[in-house]
């Protein structure tokens, strides 16, 4: 098995085993979670096309698997599906143990004034395609699901991003520093957290803030 690959299983074993926890019961919601997921990937996927096919970024063979469709390796493919399930693990257990939440007045206005702040950081930094247009798409991303879910849910999805960060950059350390994936630097601002481009942290909010307002969503309909 590939690095890439190998990072990926080591990510979902435990989430996956404690799928089944009494508590969380995180399996009882798997029909509400794989739909959010795999309308999420699709989004994230199409943008990782496009970013590969113009040389934003590149994979490294000698780090993935030799099965390679429209440019991406089937370990980046999978990617989308593992680190979500991890991160809405994450956000399922912290809602699980600790009801309460006092970021619950304060979260609407951090969505608004970071929202702002990426959409007009991005279109400032848009000659580079991976700050410029992740900034933008995670702002307006934060602006309008902030106005679509009650502040709950901003509240209880911005702890759950403090907390699942730790982890993310763990692994996206290891793919940075061997590396797996190459970044183009005339795409990035080239400000690094260890290895790690400082716009994967907005990539992260990104990946996690779009599936779980689904998950919730699909979730208050079958209820």
């Amino acid at each position: 098995m590939s690095l890439y690959g190998q990072l990926l299983l080591a990510s979902i074993a435990g989430p996956l085993f404690l799928s089944f926890d009494k508590k969380v019961a995180y399996f009882k919601n798997w029909k509400h979670l794989f739909p959010a997921i795999l309308f999420s990937a699709v989004i994230f996927i199409v943008k990782d096309i496009l970013f590969a096919q113009n040389n934003v970024w590149s994979f490294n063979p000698i780090y993935t698997g030799t099965l390679y469709w429209y440019g991406l390796p089937l370990e980046e493919w999978l990617f989308f599906i593992v680190i979500p399930y991890c991160c809405i693990f994450i956000y399922e257990v912290l809602n699980a143990y600790f009801p309460t939440n006092r970021l619950i007045s304060t979260a609407p206005l951090l969505a608004d004034g970071l929202g702002l702040l990426l959409v007009f950081s991005g279109i400032f930094f848009l000659p580079k395609w991976y700050t410029g247009g992740y900034f933008i798409f995670t702002g307006l991303s934060l602006l309008v699901i902030n106005r679509w879910k009650k502040p709950g849910f901003m509240a209880n999805f911005f702890r759950a991003y403090a907390v699942a960060l730790i982890p993310f950059l763990i692994v996206n350390g290891v793919l940075t520093a061997m590396p797996v994936v190459e970044y183009n630097s005339n795409h990035i601002l080239n400000l690094r957290i260890y290895t790690i481009p400082v716009e994967d942290t907005v990539y992260c909010l990104s990946m996690l803030l779009i599936p779980s307002a689904i998950f919730e969503y699909l979730k208050s309909r079958s209820a």
